[in-house]
């Protein structure tokens, strides 16, 4: 007798609507703890390091996980979202000084200062979407993390820009339509943060990260 995938616990449609409900959740609860704007780092680790266990198919209280992860990260999280916090500050005041006409500059020096902004604001893009990835998957000094997290994106630069274009498309719409942007950071905190979550544990398969390239499960398999 065929299994009822309304009534079965194990069906694919309930099973898929779990993890539905479960990464909604992460990016309700993430975008929460981003308002105080200091916890902001902590609350993007933590939601990497369940998003991870979604992906790889662990089973656990999401909830209870996340803040495991948001207490075992915090310190360290807080330092680089602090560091990332002035880095931003400094690209920002460079894009402004650049682009506002506020400093009086020859035009290939203004023209010039443009493309060094752009070129920074890539790179920031870039390092944000790994470093607390990094942070929740890999045990390191601070600035090893930040280092790696550069290295890393440069180094798979297809798959850093695809990931940021995700989130940029989030905040083009957020510039447009003001009154979405909680909904917006909902839907990166959970989706976006979902599938970037696949596509980076790809990247750490071909790092030698065992359980990304799903060694682990396959051991633990043929073990039973």
């Amino acid at each position: 007798m065929g299994k009822n995938a309304m009534m079965d616990n194990d069906s694919w449609l309930n099973v898929g609507l779990s993890h539905l409900f479960d990464i909604l959740l992460l990016g309700i609860i993430t975008t929460a703890l981003c308002i105080p704007v200091v916890t902001a780092g902590p609350a993007i680790t933590a939601n990497f390091d369940v998003m991870f266990r979604i992906s790889l198919k662990k089973e656990s209280s999401v909830f209870k996980q996340y803040f495991i992860a948001f207490k075992k990260n915090f310190l360290k999280s807080l330092v680089i979202w602090l560091i990332m916090l002035v880095l931003g500050a400094f690209i920002i005041f460079s894009a402004v000084v650049s682009l506002g006409g506020f400093v009086s500059m020859d035009q290939p020096v203004r023209i010039g200062m443009i493309i060094v902004s752009i070129i920074l604001a890539l790179i920031y893009g870039f390092e944000i979407t790994y470093v607390f990835a990094l942070q929740a998957r890999y045990e390191n000094k601070i600035m090893t993390t930040i280092l790696n997290a550069l290295l890393v994106s440069i180094g798979n630069f297809p798959k850093s820009f695809g990931m940021l274009l995700m989130t940029g498309v989030l905040v083009a719409l957020g510039c447009f339509i003001w009154g979405l942007i909680p909904l917006f950071f909902i839907l990166e905190f959970s989706f976006v943060t979902f599938f970037s979550s696949k596509i980076l544990l790809s990247i750490f398969a071909k790092m030698g990260d065992d359980e990304a390239a799903g060694k682990d499960q396959t051991a633990q398999s043929e073990e039973e």
